[in-house]
């Protein structure tokens, strides 16, 4: 079983912080920005995590939930640790177009919509 990381800041549109790099929100209230910015599954039972930096969780900041489209070869998401991180299981069967969106609640203003870029190759013979 492999692992993957992403971490993930979440900054307010007109922060200092909002820099190249970052894409909007839906809404356009919230840059963000996911390392590495394309998750790429290559191996069957793959676990992949999104953490929010530190300096978000400092914030406020958790991320509350994690959308994908249905049949995506996702498990149910996971939140751990005061919402500090969401991770999900790729199966990794067969290759998928997947369309998956990472919600992070702000403790003040709301939701946060955050659109993350994952693709998917299965190794030859499937599992």
């Amino acid at each position: 079983m492999s692992h993957i990381e992403v971490t993930l800041t979440v900054v307010e549109t007109g922060s200092v912080h909002a820099t190249q790099g970052f894409r909007k929100t839906r809404d356009e209230k919230y840059h963000y920005k996911f390392d590495p910015e394309i998750v790429n599954v290559t191996e069957c039972n793959t676990t992949v995590r999104y953490q929010l930096v530190k300096e978000c969780s400092q914030k406020g900041y958790t991320v509350a939930n994690l959308y994908a489209t249905p049949n995506t070869q996702l498990s149910e998401p996971t939140v751990g640790e005061c919402g500090s991180y969401i991770e999900v299981t790729h199966s990794n069967t067969h290759q998928c177009l997947l369309s998956v969106l990472v919600t992070v609640n702000d403790s003040e203003k709301g939701l946060a919509q955050c659109d993350p870029q994952m693709t998917n190759d299965p190794p030859p013979g499937g599992f």
